[in-house]
């Protein structure tokens, strides 16, 4: 049969640290890359099967400290040069900064025209404990940048309101945790919409495990469907989660085997 790599045929070769393959006619199964401390099968699972297999990982066998050493092996000279961890082809930008500059509108406030989006910070009590500058620098899980408070504080929801009597530091609110174990930081229970199966779409319920964000490890969960809305779900881990954010992607895997992927949801009500 033809190979991959079909005379005719165009494809785009990745540093991305993943691994595709094909498993029998037409099918491509998606695999995470050896070195999971670079692994991008996080982002790569929302692709389709067609994207995947015009793609080629030729890092997704090898581990960075052996890139490194055939890249000094072969005379390169910035075999050394150090790892990106923000967002690379941007460059060296402040992330808070560039996302506030990417989301002004025309029903901005002035002080929201310049890419500002000031917010009260109040606990999961009601307290309120302070301002922050920018309500698009923080996400769901991440540690909130408060001055004075002896104990972390972890922003659990964003809260915007749409009233045109309410002021800036009203319309939007930052809740965060009131102490570190604040229950509300922690979930065993996850909504998704939107899944996308790279494969045969599986039978429920799944047995499996499943990522929330990069880099985070594998956990085992139940995925089952809505009785009514099949493409919806309702995804139950083993152990609780922090940081579960609606809008970012969760992944299932088998082992290593990259199943598929959902957009998580909020839960109302």
């Amino acid at each position: 049969p033809p190979s991959r790599r079909e005379v005719g045929k165009h494809f785009i070769f990745s540093p991305s640290h993943g691994e595709g393959e094909r498993e029998g006619e037409g099918s491509i199964e998606l695999w995470r890359g050896l070195d999971h401390t670079k692994d991008q099968s996080y982002f790569l699972a929302t692709l389709t099967e067609e994207q995947l297999a015009a793609c080629e990982f030729p890092l997704g066998e090898w581990r960075k400290e052996d890139v490194r050493a055939e890249a000094k092996r072969r005379g390169l000279p910035n075999w050394d040069r150090h790892s990106t961890s923000g967002v690379c082809f941007l460059g060296h930008v402040n992330l808070a900064e560039f996302l506030s500059s990417q989301s002004i509108s025309p029903e901005r406030s002035e002080t929201e025209s310049k890419g500002i989006s000031p917010a009260t910070v109040v606990t999961t009590t009601g307290e309120v404990i302070g301002t922050i500058p920018s309500a698009e620098a923080l996400t769901i899980g991440q540690r909130a940048p408060i001055a004075g408070q002896s104990a972390p504080r972890y922003v659990v929801a964003q809260e915007v309101s749409n009233s045109p009597t309410l002021s800036v530091g009203e319309a939007r609110r930052v809740v965060v945790s009131a102490t570190p174990d604040d229950p509300a930081r922690f979930t065993a229970i996850v909504h998704a919409v939107n899944p996308h199966w790279i494969g045969s779409i599986p039978s429920f319920p799944l047995h499996c495990s499943a990522r929330i964000r990069h880099r985070q490890e594998p956990q085992t969960c139940t995925v089952n469907t809505f009785v009514i809305r099949h493409s919806s779900f309702v995804i139950h881990f083993d152990a609780p989660l922090t940081g579960v954010a609606p809008g970012q992607a969760i992944v299932f895997s088998d082992v290593d085997r990259i199943l598929g992927s959902a957009t998580i949801a909020p839960v109302h009500g």
